[in-house]
């Protein structure tokens, strides 16, 4: 274990310096507006929105209080998310869940570089993530992550077919509740814009876990979304989507889950001031199929979902 420690130390600081053909420094930004990226030349936004996800057997209430990042210089961001979630199971409704999940981070912005005339951006990431989950008003969960990593990204072009790709490598200190330890994490995250209004996004993650309950586990998630958008004007869309995430855990503790949705969406955004926008969506209805199976618990589900979110954002 502590030759493999010594490898990812080693990746990092090789990733970090390597790259020394200087190209002129640029800090893309852009915001999503009903599904497409829109590019801006503000350096900084701020973001707050609340989601309601109601269910047969339980309703998921989260609002994200900020969310956003703020220009600190030339090379360097300052990244920042606040969220708390609420879970009401139906049958039993004496039932409550409560998360706070809040992250910072800094993230310095490195010299692009070229592979194959395609040109990659390439930054660090230095953050702190907290994690506080509580059921009837106990606390069961409660962990404290410090996290190092590195993140490249590119985007090809060819014809109408666009597609964004990204690789993260993270290596992260964990000091829990029950035990600390540490996990390592890669993923490999793709957008593809595939003409007519049709995108498909892409997400595969592979976790080593050693803290908690978890000695030399190992989680992997995969997770699509296809979708198409229709912009019926400037203020609205509509949009059919399909998702698919599955999650594996492998080692002392075994277990997987799995959730496909499908159903239409109706989005909406509208300029209330120059830098300030309201945003929603609303899939309505949505069908999902839920599938949750460990070592002593098995349980399958599907149901029709109602899925609402409605949020403010300012950049500047």
């Amino acid at each position: 274990m502590r030759k493999h420690k010594m490898i990812m130390v080693s990746l990092f600081l090789i990733s970090s310096f390597s790259f020394s053909e200087v190209y002129e420094e640029r800090r893309e930004r852009g915001i999503d507006k009903m599904n497409f990226y829109i590019p801006t030349e503000k350096q900084n936004k701020l973001t707050s929105f609340a989601e309601v996800d109601i269910r047969d057997d339980k309703n998921i209430y989260q609002w994200t209080v900020a969310e956003g990042y703020q220009n600190l210089n030339q090379t360097w961001d300052f990244q920042y998310k606040i969220e708390k979630e609420y879970h009401k199971d139906k049958k039993t409704s004496q039932q409550k869940t409560k998360i706070w999940d809040n992250e910072i981070s800094f993230v310095k912005y490195h010299n692009f570089f070229k592979i194959q005339n395609h040109i990659w951006q390439h930054k660090s990431t230095f953050g702190i993530k907290h994690y506080e989950g509580s059921t009837f008003g106990k606390r069961e969960t409660q962990y404290y992550k410090m996290i190092v990593g590195q993140r490249f990204s590119s985007f090809f072009r060819s014809t109408r077919i666009g597609t964004y790709l990204e690789f993260e490598f993270l290596a992260n200190k964990i000091f829990d509740k029950q035990r600390d330890g540490y996990s390592f994490l890669t993923s490999m995250k793709s957008f593809q814009n595939l003409g007519y209004g049709i995108q498909w996004l892409n997400a595969l993650e592979s976790e080593y876990l050693h803290y908690n309950q978890y000695r030399n586990g190992n989680r992997n998630k995969y997770e699509s979304t296809l979708r198409w958008t229709y912009e019926w004007n400037e203020n609205f869309a509509f949009s059919p989507e399909v998702l698919l995430k599955i999650e594996k855990y492998h080692g002392n503790k075994k277990g997987k889950t799995s959730e496909f949705v499908i159903g239409p969406n109706l989005l909406y955004t509208k300029d209330i001031k120059e830098n300030v926008r309201i945003y929603g969506k609303v899939g309505l209805p949505l069908f999902r199929s839920d599938k949750n199976r460990s070592e002593n618990y098995r349980h399958s589900k599907n149901q029709i979902a109602i899925y609402g979110k409605i949020g403010i954002e300012y950049i500047f």
